[in-house]
Parts: structure tokens; sequence; C-alpha cells
């Protein structure tokens, strides 16, 4: 058997088992709230090379272990990704970079080219495996929330600082929930038209937010998802006609399915924090 040819069941199933790890479980969601494919958002990184953020180094190294200890040869795994290339970025990557390094006849070339196979490798292992369920109960589910909160699971985040795909509060940069509607109010704002709103004309009272602990980063770990703002997520989006949230408004969950929403909020008052 040659180094491109593969045992597509072995390879299956060290794909499946670096899917069950810790490392990959404790990172999918975070994920998923790039709201695009992966291999998709690397591409932005193009021109720095390509570097692997820091939160997926740790299951870089899981998965090249396992890689290794499996006895499957990279030219395999790559064989394996482009016959299996759905939307045709492994392609993208072999013959506009990864070809053309392993081309090159020096060592610099040669290990470039090997951290981009990595990083190409777990991306590819996050759109084909990784969790894309976003119905509210499951996302509710697998949340980490360690913050003080109240009896819909917010905390209070006064003085937090809003970007365009994440906030900061508490010491740490936290990605926007999957649905959470983080369109801009105009072209080229620096935050959502949610966020825009809370920051321009809500003077008074206390701001609440979910901190998931699942969606949270060094402040110096943190990225943007965002390229200006051609990419629109279509989510659930609630629209209130300029009233700043002032008047009351009612929100409605479809409790068999938790799928269907009826814009708007009732207001209430949490009897822990009377807020």
């Amino acid at each position: 058997m040659s180094e491109f040819e593969y045992n597509e069941d072995a390879i299956s199933e060290l794909l499946i088992k670096i899917s069950e790890t810790m490392e990959f479980k404790r990172i999918e969601h975070l994920v998923l709230c790039i709201r695009k494919q992966y291999l998709n958002f690397m591409s932005k990184s193009r021109l720095d090379g390509f570097v692997m953020p820091k939160f997926l180094e740790t299951l870089a190294d899981v998965s090249v272990d396992m890689l290794n200890n499996s006895g499957i040869s990279a030219a395999a795994i790559m064989q394996y990704m482009i016959e299996h290339d759905v939307n045709n970025w492994v392609h993208y990557y072999l013959m506009t970079f990864l070809i053309p390094l392993f081309s090159n006849d020096n060592q610099e070339s040669r290990d470039k080219a090997e951290k981009l196979f990595i990083h190409v490798f777990v991306g590819y292992l996050l759109d084909l495996l990784g969790d894309r369920k976003v119905e509210i109960g499951h996302v509710r589910d697998g949340e980490i929330l360690t913050h003080e909160r109240n009896k819909y699971d917010l905390s209070v985040v006064n003085g937090v600082e809003f970007s365009s795909s994440f906030f900061i509060f508490d010491g740490k940069a936290y990605m926007y929930g999957i649905h959470m509607d983080i369109d801009p109010l105009r072209f080229g704002d620096t935050m959502p038209g949610f966020a825009r709103i809370i920051t321009d004309k809500v003077t008074d009272g206390n701001i609440l937010l979910r901190l998931d602990d699942r969606l949270a980063l060094p402040i110096d770990e943190v990225f943007s998802s965002r390229t200006l703002n051609f990419d629109k997520y279509r989510g659930p989006a609630f629209r209130f006609n300029d009233s700043a949230l002032k008047q009351p408004k009612t929100l409605t969950l479809d409790k068999a399915g938790m799928k269907s929403f009826t814009s708007g909020f009732a207001l209430d008052v949490d009897i822990v924090s009377n807020s």
C-alpha cells in the first residue's frame, strides 16, 4: 500500500475518536459561534501565515498524537480529506499552499507545510464532526454558567465593553452566543445593533447577559469572526422600532419545540437581585 492509499474505516474511526475527546468537546460550541465553517474562517488569516489560534492548540496536539499512534500517514489523511471535501476548502489549501510549500526543498518550507497541514486537519475535523445543533434546549443543556445569575440565568455585566464579535467583562472576552443577533445597525459599526442601543440609549439600570464559559477566552487570545458587515447570521432578531426598550414587550416561546418566537420581552423583577 502506498502512502496515499488508505483504509477508509480506519481513518473514519480515528476521526470519530478525536471528536470524542475532552479537548474537542471543550471548543466545538465556541467554533459553532464563529458562524461559518472553520476552514472558511481560517482563510482570512492568510496574510498572517495561517497561524493557529491558541484555543485550538491543545486539540491540535491531541490530534497529532492520536494520528501518530494510529499508524496512518499524513499523506493518507490528506487523500481522505480531498476525497471527502464537501466545500472545496481542503482543495484550496492543498493546491494553493501545501503543494507549493512541499515542493520547496528547504526545511523552513517543510515546517510551514507541516503546521498548515495540522491546522487544516483540525479545521476539517471541526467542520465535519463539530456540534451544529442550535436548538435552544440543546444549547442551554451544555452551558457552563459560573457567575452569579438571576432566574433567567442572566448575569449583571455593568461596565461591559462591546465589540463586533465578542464582549469583554471581568477580565475575559466572551464570543456572542449563537442565538444572538449580532448584525450592526449601520454599516461599519464596531458593535452589534443591540449593543449600540444599550451603549447609546440606556442610561440607567443593569445590563444583563449570559456568561457561558464555553465562549470565554483570555483577552489576548480573542479574535474577530466578522469581515466588515458582509457576513449575515440569519437567526432570531428582536426589533423595537427605536423604542430603546422603554415600553413593555412580550416574548413567547414554543415550549414544545423550543423553536418559535414572537419578538419582544416581558418586564419582570427578579426576586433574588430585585432588578
